[in-house]
């Protein structure tokens, strides 16, 4: 398995979010905005499956994100630090 970088820009072409340097030998592949444009016009179902791809592990994202916000909220509510309508 491997990781992926990039992948909000690739989708709305905004500037990334986030940079990264390899500790190590790495292998890596780039996959544009336009290029994936290109795969899902002439391999539509190649183009679909990595559509989902990205979809899937976006969403994994959000939850984890989502997840250790209700967290770091819980714990300041319980400091009394949060006011309730943020809760």
């Amino acid at each position: 398995g491997g990781h992926t970088l990039g992948e909000m820009s690739m989708i709305d072409g905004e500037a990334r979010f986030a940079t990264c340097v390899a500790a190590g030998a790495t292998l890596f592949a780039v996959l544009t905005r336009e290029a994936l444009a290109r795969i899902i016009v002439e391999q539509p179902l190649l183009g679909a499956k990595i559509l989902m791809e990205l979809v899937l592990m976006l969403s994994q994202r959000l939850r984890a994100t989502s997840e250790r916000l209700l967290g770091l909220l819980d714990e300041k509510a319980e400091a009394g630090s949060v006011p309730h309508h943020l809760l």
